[in-house]
């Protein structure tokens, strides 16, 4: 009985492989295994259709769709990252007519595969653009694709009037040689729009003019944030310096600071920058703005009476300079385009702090620090 189950098993697999290579099934080298083809990948062949001799109205069909697809690239510094598409044919939701299976009706196949990339193209343009998402583009443009390939196999006989069908082949050629593949390479340098960002890093303080006769520099950290639209910035930026020294005693508000003790030094300020120079890799911003100036002792335990304090309002103007290490472009469909940057920052500025008699001060200030800017292009 065993033996008998056996036997049956064979031949009902032999007649299932022989029935894979009769009339309406695939050109023979197909197999169910077989997997979608992309347009990117190669051209139509008379191999991907099936054979289909029942009456039907059509004398061939194809079975195109689109497929998800994230795109991700790198450009210098700068990675691409998209929800992306590709355009597919499925064999085996295609077909010819034997009596058709010739060259007239593959390129006539062709140019409805290839108009179907033209859609696809055009559907991710205009969602990188954040006019809509890109799935509902993608069910407007198959839509539109459906209707060309209406209009093409009444017009062309599916493929049978070879003047025509060569007209067509030659106009959706141009159409897809001047639809870009991707815009994202074409991203970039000034996007329009909101970006919030920060900074962290260290700086430094010299004095000059009266005051530099009485203190030592400082050295600290600096963060702050940056608010920028289009390309104007606006720096808020906050510096706490250590390590300064008297160098002389100071008699200010009825209390003597003595010569040798140590000091801290800082400065909030608001400034407004504009991006003279923007590419892929630098961002160069002159900036002036407000703020407020302090020097002080540190903090005392043994005479709390010594935290004291000098500050004055203070002007500055200078130039930030970032150098771009890393960027990375997102296209966010409703949202539009995400751009984020990491940069390193130099920052040269000189200030006026109108501190007390006889301490007012000029100072030049240079900071370094690492800034992350997050941007919605618009």
């Amino acid at each position: 009985m065993k033996r008998h189950f056996l036997i049956i098993l064979f031949v009902t697999i032999s007649a299932i492989a022989s029935a894979q290579t009769s009339e309406g099934s695939l050109f023979p080298g197909h197999t169910m295994k077989m997997s979608l083809k992309y347009w990117d990948t190669d051209t139509l062949a008379l191999t991907d259709f099936f054979r289909r001799s029942d009456e039907w109205p059509k004398i061939s069909d194809l079975y195109y769709g689109y497929e998800s697809k994230d795109t991700t690239f790198r450009n210098g510094n700068t990675r691409f990252r998209a929800r992306g598409t590709r355009t597919y044919m499925n064999p085996y939701g295609s077909w010819i007519h034997p009596d058709y299976a010739n060259t007239y009706t593959l390129k006539y196949l062709q140019t409805a595969y290839d108009y179907a990339e033209v859609c696809r193209r055009r559907a991710e343009a205009e969602a990188s653009s954040g006019s809509n998402s890109l799935s509902n583009l993608l069910k407007f443009y198959i839509s539109v694709s459906e209707s060309f390939n209406v209009t093409l196999q009444e017009e062309t006989q599916s493929g049978r009037d070879t003047s025509l069908i060569n007209y067509y082949a030659n106009r959706v050629k141009f159409e897809l040689d001047n639809t870009p593949n991707t815009i994202n390479e074409d991203l970039i340098i000034n996007p329009k729009g909101f970006g919030i960002g920060m900074h962290y890093g260290a700086g430094s303080e010299l004095y000059m003019g009266p005051l530099a006769m009485y203190a030592t520099p400082t050295a600290g950290f600096a963060f702050g944030f940056d608010f920028m639209i289009n390309r104007f910035t606006i720096f808020w930026p906050l510096y706490l310096g250590y390590g300064g020294k008297y160098k002389k005693d100071i008699q200010l508000d009825g209390y003597k600071w003595n010569a040798g003790e140590r000091m801290t030094g800082g400065n909030m300020e608001l400034s407004l920058g504009y991006s003279a120079y923007d590419s892929q890799y630098w961002r160069i911003m002159p900036f002036a703005g407000i703020g407020v100036s302090f020097i002080d002792y540190p903090s005392n335990e043994i005479d709390p009476e010594k935290d004291h304090e000098i500050k004055g309002f203070r002007i500055q103007a200078g130039v930030v300079a970032d150098y771009k290490f890393f960027r990375l472009i997102e296209n966010q469909s409703y949202m539009g385009t995400g751009l984020t940057e990491f940069a390193l920052r130099t920052k040269l500025y000189v200030a006026r702090s109108n501190f007390k008699y006889p301490c007012p001060a000029w100072s030049i200030n240079l900071g370094v620090s690492v800034n992350m800017l997050a941007f919605l292009c618009m």
